[in-house]
């Protein structure tokens, strides 16, 4: 149910060089750094052919693809779940460093209701917002161990230049550290989401 994918794109030097291009803003702070989602339809298409490749399903439609890069400030990803069928993943950063990757806990790993709740959000999304506050970055440290402590990922897949990762987005799931301090030389990625699958 993971696939990991190497050589993803045909041209991936094209691929990245038009995430270079694009205009990034922040959204409602759900998640670190910064996204675009003015992805061309012939990357969007690539990558739902490459979904129902590999998941052996017809995905129905591919919903908010986006370019994402998050520089070192924002230290490292939290584990969560996407309310879609399946994500995929695909690193555009020519040089990474090691142990900034993905981190993917199995299927059945436990829902906690008490590391899930809107205080705690609150304290990530304001991290988000504004990660050079110190007393905002204390306290995000602080839940970040917490939440760290409770989740066991069973893969942790090394970040590669034009590798892809085809998961089920039910399984919890966290990028490991950032780097990087511009578009140029952070953790850059395309993000998808695949919905409406049948068999």
């Amino acid at each position: 149910m993971i696939h990991i994918v190497d050589d993803f794109f045909e041209d991936p030097f094209n691929v990245r060089s038009i995430a270079l291009k694009q205009k990034y803003a922040p959204e409602r702070y759900n998640y670190p750094g910064v996204r675009c989602r003015e992805v061309p339809d012939s990357i969007v298409q690539h990558v739902l052919s490459q979904v129902r490749y590999y998941t052996k399903e017809s995905a129905g439609e591919l919903l908010n693809p986006a370019f994402h890069f998050v520089t070192k400030e924002f230290l490292s990803g939290n584990f969560h779940v996407d309310a879609y069928k399946y994500i995929c993943i695909v690193y555009l950063s020519l040089q990474a460093p090691s142990n900034s990757g993905t981190e993917i806990c199995d299927k059945d790993q436990e829902f906690r209701e008490d590391v899930n709740n809107e205080k705690i959000f609150k304290i990530i999304r304001d991290f988000h917002k504004n990660p050079s506050d110190l007393i905002i970055r204390y306290n995000y440290a602080r839940v970040k161990r917490k939440l760290l402590s409770f989740y066991k990922p069973i893969m942790k897949i090394p970040n590669k230049f034009n590798r892809g990762l085809i998961f089920p987005a039910s399984y919890f799931h966290r990028a490991q550290n950032f780097f990087g301090t511009s578009i140029e030389d952070s953790r850059l990625t395309l993000v998808s989401f695949v919905d409406s699958i049948k068999s």
